[in-house]
C-alpha cells in the first residue's frame, strides 16, 4: 500500500514530525522566501531540492559510539581495571590471554618500509641519548613487572 509520501509507512512519520514542529511554534516553511519546507520528501521518499535540513545532532553532544566508549572507560577506571588485569594475569594466565586477544585487532597491516624503520631507529637512539630519554626509560623499566 502506497502512502502520500510515496513509500509504505513513511508519510505518517513525516506528518508526525511536521505536527510536532508546528505544536512547538516552529515553522515548517523557511522565511527566506524560497518556500523550502522542513522535512519535505518527494514521491521516492528522498528529500526534495531546497528542503531545509533537520537540526541534526547538536554540537557538543557525543554520538552513541562515543557515549558508549566513554561509559566503558568510566566503569573501567571506577573498578580499577588495571589492577584487575594484573590479578587476572597472575591468577589465570589463560583467561588473561583470551581477554587480551579479544581486544587486539584481528588483522594487522605489518608492512613497514625499511626506510621508515631506519628513520625510527635513528630517532629512538637520538632520544635515548638525552638525559630525559634515559630517565623515561628508567621509569618505564620500573613500571613494568618482571
Amino acid at each position: 500500500m502506497q502512502t502520500a509520501g510515496g513509500l509504505p509507512g513513511r508519510s505518517s512519520g513525516l506528518q508526525f514530525i511536521r505536527v510536532a514542529h508546528e505544536r512547538n511554534g516552529e515553522k515548517t516553511v523557511d522565511n527566506d522566501g524560497d518556500g523550502a519546507t522542513l522535512g519535505a520528501r518527494g514521491d521516492n521518499g528522498r528529500f526534495v531540492n531546497g528542503c531545509a535540513a533537520g537540526p541534526g545532532r547538536p554540537m557538543g553532544v557525543p554520538n552513541k559510539a562515543a557515549f558508549i566508549r566513554d561509559a566503558i572507560l568510566d566503569s573501567w577506571t571506577a573498578v580499577d581495571g588495571a589492577a584487575l588485569l594484573q590479578r587476572l594475569a597472575r591468577d589465570d594466565p589463560r583467561a588473561y590471554l583470551r581477554v587480551v586477544t579479544s581486544v587486539l585487532p584481528k588483522d594487522i597491516d605489518a608492512r613497514i618500509a625499511a626506510e621508515a624503520a631506519a628513520r625510527a631507529t635513528d630517532t629512538r637512539s637520538e632520544v635515548m641519548a638525552t638525559p630525559e630519554g634515559q630517565a623515561w626509560m628508567r621509569r618505564l623499566r620500573e613500571a613494568v613487572p618482571q
